[in-house]
């Protein structure tokens, strides 16, 4: 369920993009809290503890103080699984962890207040996922679906799909839109995206190719995705410092 953990700490006041990486999360602010930017250019302070959904866009955060962030990256469906709700309604947006996962969302953010060591916070955090979920999990159709998807960088048929798995197209559509808030084709072109830069650390591997290999056999169509995804077309992006943004994109 659980992709991966990652912790921030520090001074900064540089706002950090986000880009797309086809997982949901869950952050505490053990610290000051992060300020977001939103689509429409307004922002506003985010609550200590938040779930963050789907995106198909960047969003901006700037730290306001002393960072002390700690992350749970879930797995595409992991947000769903964990808390019940529908992802379809997180779709691009940044919410108030209380929201969605009250009781134990609150029960976490105490409990994490308490300890200062990330491995004790991690401790803190799992044992409480054991108690929210049955171990061991048997894989869903959804499971094994994601799993296909990713194996083959995004580059699959729904329909293909469909009739290898015995199931629909249309059920196929309804799972991601419940379980992981984007349509199937969507959830796809942010794989492909992401495997872009995955190929980008072999250094021997241009921008140009890696951009082949992942399934854009057009250059125009290569720079759209890019835009639609960062902001900015791939020139721009890479001249820039995108840490935070790449820090997800590669692992």
């Amino acid at each position: 369920m659980v992709e991966c953990y990652w912790t921030v700490a520090g001074h900064d006041s540089a706002w950090q993009k986000i880009s797309p990486d086809g997982c949901p999360e869950i952050i505490f602010h053990l610290g000051d809290p992060y300020r977001i930017r939103h689509a429409d250019g307004t922002e506003e302070d985010q609550p200590f503890a938040i779930a963050a959904g789907q995106l198909d866009r960047c969003i901006y955060v700037q730290p306001t103080g002393e960072s002390d962030v700690l992350g749970i990256k879930l797995k595409p469906n992991g947000m769903w699984k964990l808390t019940g709700y529908s992802m379809n309604s997180l779709y691009n947006q940044v919410v108030d962890l209380n929201h969605v996962w009250r009781a134990s969302g609150e029960e976490l953010l105490s409990s994490l207040r308490t300890v200062g060591e990330t491995s004790a916070r991690l401790e803190v955090i799992e044992d409480l996922l054991c108690r929210a979920l049955p171990f061991p999990q048997q894989d869903t159709l959804l499971d094994i679906i994601i799993r296909e998807v990713r194996k083959n960088s995004g580059q699959l048929s729904i329909a293909e799909l469909a009739e290898k798995l015995g199931c629909t197209g249309r059920q196929i559509e309804r799972l991601f839109r419940d379980q992981v808030g984007v349509s199937a084709k969507s959830f796809c072109r942010v794989v492909r995206f992401n495997t872009v830069f995955k190929l980008l650390q072999q250094e021997s591997i241009t921008r140009a190719e890696a951009s082949y290999i992942a399934g854009y056999f057009d250059q125009a169509h290569f720079n759209k995705e890019f835009r639609q995804f960062t902001g900015e077309n791939p020139k721009a992006y890479f001249k820039n410092d995108h840490r935070f943004s790449n820090f997800f994109l590669t692992r």
